[in-house]
């Protein structure tokens, strides 16, 4: 078929390979690592790895190997294929928003990933926590600041949210105001 390749597995066997069978290349990799008890979805990885290689807009091999990041705890990698994967094909925006609540980081970027995710899934309260967190470690985060002021907005808190919509300008005028500084 166009599109498509044969790989050869293992003992002679060759199977079709497609962006439409990524999802069984993601569950072959976990059969691998049980059966031959390697490192914890080692060969998932591997496997989507593989299918990005071959099919590199396969939005479905993105999503898989976010989640094998997420198994791994690795938030950062995690974040990136999701934001391909949500960029090649914006139906996974609320999967990929389930999984990156589940990415621990005690990160700014973490808790700021984790506070959008949230807005995604319209939980407001929990998504200003979220950006309080943020704002906790990097009290300059403009965009922090006006996120958590549209948290606060819709959760009809309006002077809350008035305040941090003007901090938000106060930050980002004086990175602006920093930066023309370091040029000069």
């Amino acid at each position: 078929m166009e599109g498509e390749r044969v790989i050869s597995l293992s003992e002679g066997k060759t199977t079709d390979f497609s962006a439409r069978n990524s999802f069984r290349w993601y569950f072959y990799g976990s059969w691998i690592d049980q059966k031959y008890g390697k490192t914890a979805d080692s060969s998932s990885e591997l496997l989507s790895t593989l299918v990005i290689g071959f099919e590199p807009h396969a939005a479905d091999a993105y999503y898989h190997r976010g989640c094998v990041y997420c198994t791994l705890n690795d938030a950062e990698h995690a974040l990136a294929d999701f934001a391909k994967a949500q960029k090649l094909d914006p139906r996974y925006s609320r999967a990929i928003a389930e999984k990156v609540l589940r990415l621990t980081s005690d990160t700014a970027e973490g808790w700021f990933s984790r506070g959008l995710a949230l807005i995604r899934l319209k939980r407001y309260a929990q998504a200003s926590e979220a950006f309080g967190r943020v704002l906790h470690l990097q009290p300059d985060h403009a965009q922090a600041w006006f996120e958590k002021g549209f948290t606060l907005l819709e959760l009809e808190r309006y002077e809350e949210a008035l305040l941090a919509f003007v901090e938000s300008l106060k930050t980002s005028l004086l990175l602006v105001s920093n930066r023309a500084d370091v040029s000069q």
